[in-house]
C-alpha cells in the first residue's frame, strides 16, 4: 500500500452490518478508504455525476437470483471496466456468484464474509489490476508520445541541462533541440512538475 494515500474501495451493499464490518476491518485495520453505496445504480450515478476516478476495487453485494443481480454486475463493470469486482453473496445464491465470475468478476465471498481472507486477496487484486492498466496504457502510446516522454524525463533528470539530457538519451544537442522544438518543450519548464 502506498504511504501517501489509501486505496479507495467502493462497497455496494444495503446491509448496514456488512458495511460497518468492512469499514471497521478494512478501513481502520488495513488502511483502505471505503465509500458505501446502497445500490449499483447509486454508485454508477455518483461516478457519472462526480466525474471522479474509479475506485481501486469494488465490493458488490448480490441478493436474489436471476437477471436482476446480474444486471448490477454489468452496470458496474460498464462504469469501471478495469477495476477488480468482488461479489458478496449469501450461500443460497452461490449460482448467481458463479455466473458473475463467468461474466468477469474477480472473486466472490459468501456471507459471513471472511475479512481475513479478503484482506489478503484485495491487495493482490489491486496490484494485478494496476499492473495491467499500466501495461495497457504503455501499449497504446505512439512512438511520438514515447519520444516526448523520454525527452521530458531526460530534461528533468538533468535539471534542464540540454547537453546532459542529450547525453542521457544518446543523441546530439542539435537533435535534442529539434525534438524539444517539435514537442514544444522548454528546458526551464521541465523542472516545473505541472509540465
Amino acid at each position: 500500500m502506498p504511504d501517501t494515500q489509501p486505496f479507495f474501495i467502493a462497497t455496494i451493499d444495503e446491509d448496514a452490518a456488512t458495511v460497518r464490518l468492512l469499514q471497521r476491518t478494512l478501513g481502520s485495520g488495513e488502511g483502505y478508504q471505503l465509500r458505501a453505496y446502497p445500490t449499483a445504480a447509486r454508485f454508477v450515478e455518483h461516478m457519472q455525476e462526480d466525474g471522479s476516478a474509479c475506485p481501486s476495487a469494488i465490493l458488490l453485494a448480490l441478493t436474489g437470483e436471476g437477471i436482476a443481480p446480474l444486471s448490477d454486475v454489468s452496470r458496474v463493470q460498464k462504469c469501471c471496466a478495469s477495476v477488480p469486482l468482488i461479489i458478496l453473496t449469501d450461500t443460497q445464491h452461490r449460482e448467481t456468484a458463479y455466473e458473475a465470475l463467468r461474466r468477469g468478476a474477480a472473486d466472490y465471498f459468501s456471507r459471513p464474509i471472511d475479512v481475513r481472507r479478503l484482506s489478503h486477496v484485495l491487495p493482490r487484486m489491486i496490484a494485478r489490476s494496476s499492473l495491467a492498466s499500466s501495461r495497457e496504457s504503455t501499449k497504446t502510446m505512439t512512438m511520438d508520445e514515447v519520444k516526448q516522454a523520454a525527452v521530458r524525463q531526460a530534461l528533468r533528470s538533468s535539471r534542464g541541462n540540454v547537453r546532459e539530457a542529450a547525453r542521457l538519451l544518446g543523441i546530439g544537442r542539435t537533435t535534442m533541440y529539434t525534438l524539444m522544438d517539435r514537442y514544444g518543450i522548454e528546458a526551464d519548464r521541465t523542472l516545473n512538475p505541472r509540465v
